[in-house]
């Protein structure tokens, strides 16, 4: 992790690298390996001169089809070209040409749920903190080699995360495109509940170098000063928590928004013509919101089954779901109950703690510090002896895991409901949660496929119908003359295959090759996948 840090640096800097861990414990929630970019340096790539990638078999999203033998021309982070394959001599003079054997296409890849600054650790371990600081880098690195080329951050450390944009704009940092809504919106005390001195005393000095992750208010004077404030630092969106009982274990009513607060919150909307999203676990947060124009609905309802009419209004009113269904399977813990009670006990629910067992087991330490990810498996073993009660009273904020498994019941018939009739649904992961780790949009994608969804759905959801969520269709999520060139290219058919993306071969953002698996062998202007 070194390249990522300057060897000389003022005091000032050095102060800012200190607030990066210390910033990883502000979390007001429950607060990889990084791979070498040499290969793709010894290039030499001049993307002055635009790029070809030859020999494609490239997967349109909106139609379902696949173009074999095909090519894409690129240049000045557009795509310039898609159709009949190019002829490799004919192009040398003024583009380098990739021949990728043959492989699979698509758009690059658009996480619309994720908080980029959190860590995805359980409370907070000192002797982990630089740990932390590592983990806050590598999300950004681990998503895009993973193939997101865009996220969609719900709320983080502001200054941290502009530093962060900041450095993967000049390029000092691999890392996908940010769109982003700087803090939540956050009446004080209401979700997410946690105040970060209740985690660590170092969380007050963190804060004056990170920011807060949620613009916390009391009054209707307040809420209207700092809404302004926050929305000037280059929002896209307005991010909201709606719940009347929080998630944590241990833990009943929090406080709602006024409406009053409400009314204020969607005038000034309308007015910055901003986007609001909300997140929203009960059915009495959708009953009471659905009353405003919201845009997107965040994660899934875990207390009660949707009726058609609250799927109507939702088609009706044109609002989004990004339903983060893995976070479901990530947070039902079974060790709080030992044995699956009868109404958790269905074929479906089994088979997601298996998958979620050998993920923990033989995968996860490829997506998080290995300190982070010990740290938590301890902290869910504390289910076996401690109910919530006692968890709370000791200081520890742990998520309620009989609300995901709620989820995993009532959220799978409402998500297919939703699917059924029509809603506009996306995919993200809730990176940066416990253990959401970054890196991973393949396992909600493969998620929305046991739950039902067709192999080209799950795509569409993660890039055409992302890109019209986040307001930027015909620029992400497709692959057309016009959109910026964020590509993926796969060693599997994925319309055949839904762990095609679990590793993606080549990652191309705006243009430019961020991430290889593969050997590129170089001969003259043209560049081979071996």
């Amino acid at each position: 992790m070194d390249r990522y840090f300057n060897q000389r640096e003022s005091r000032r800097e050095f102060l800012k690298k200190a607030a990066l861990f210390a910033g990883a414990v502000a979390l007001p929630e429950f607060s990889t390996g990084c791979s070498s970019v040499s290969r793709i340096d010894r290039l030499n790539i001049d993307y002055s001169r635009g790029i070809i990638l030859n020999n494609c078999s490239i997967v349109d999203v909106k139609t379902g089809s696949i173009r074999r033998n095909a090519s894409i021309r690129m240049s000045h982070g557009k795509i310039t070209f898609l159709g009949e394959r190019l002829a490799d001599e004919g192009s040398a003079d003024n583009f380098d040409v990739f021949d990728v054997s043959g492989r699979y296409v698509i758009p690059g890849l658009i996480n619309g749920h994720c908080h980029s600054t959190m860590t995805g650790a359980i409370g907070f371990n000192l002797f982990n903190s630089f740990a932390y600081l590592r983990q806050i880098k590598q999300n950004y690195v681990l998503a895009v080699e993973s193939g997101e080329t865009t996220i969609r951050d719900m709320g983080a450390l502001p200054n941290l995360l502009h530093d962060n944009i900041n450095s993967i704009e000049s390029g000092s940092l691999a890392g996908p495109r940010v769109v982003h809504c700087n803090a939540i919106l956050n009446i004080d005390g209401s979700h997410p509940e946690i105040r970060p001195t209740d985690l660590t005393l170092l969380a007050a000095p963190a804060m004056f170098f990170t920011g807060e992750i949620t613009v916390n208010f009391r009054t209707t004077k307040e809420l209207l000063k700092k809404m302004a404030a926050n929305a000037e630092r280059g929002a896209s969106f307005i991010k909201l928590t709606v719940d009347n009982r929080s998630v944590i274990c241990g833990r009943g009513e929090i406080p709602m928004y006024s409406r009053e607060h409400l009314r204020e919150i969607f005038n000034f909307a309308e007015r910055r013509n901003l986007p609001v999203a909300c997140h929203n676990h009960m059915k009495f947060g959708y009953d009471r919101i659905m009353d405003y124009p919201v845009h997107s609905l965040e994660h899934l309802i875990l207390d009660d089954y949707m009726s058609d009419a609250d799927v109507q209004k939702l088609i009706r009113k044109n609002v989004a779901v990004v339903p983060t269904f893995i976070v479901a399977q990530c947070l039902a813990f079974q060790e709080v109950f030992g044995e699956l009670p009868p109404e958790y006990d269905t074929d479906f629910i089994r088979n997601e703690m298996r998958i979620k067992n050998d993920y923990l087991r033989f995968m996860a330490g490829n997506y998080c510090d290995n300190a982070i990810h010990t740290n938590n498996i301890s902290n869910i073993r504390l289910f076996r002896n401690m109910d919530c009660r006692e968890l709370t009273d000791s200081g520890r904020f742990l998520p309620n895991p009989v609300l995901y498994f709620g989820m995993l019941k009532y959220g799978l018939a409402n998500l297919r409901k939703l699917r059924q009739a029509g809603v506009l649904i996306g995919c993200g992961t809730d990176a940066g949660v416990p253990f959401n780790y970054f890196g991973t949009l393949w396992m909600e994608m493969e998620m929305l496929h046991r739950a039902g969804f067709t192999h080209q759905e799950a795509l569409r959801c993660a890039t055409l119908n992302n890109a019209k969520i986040l307001g930027m269709e015909g620029r992400i999520g497709v692959l057309e003359p016009g959109a910026f060139a964020d590509m993926v290219v796969l060693r599997d058919n994925p319309y055949e295959k839904i762990e095609a993306y679990r590793e993606p071969r080549l990652v191309f953002k705006g243009g430019r090759l961020m991430h290889s698996r593969d050997e590129l062998i170089r001969d003259r202007n043209t560049i081979r996948v071996a």
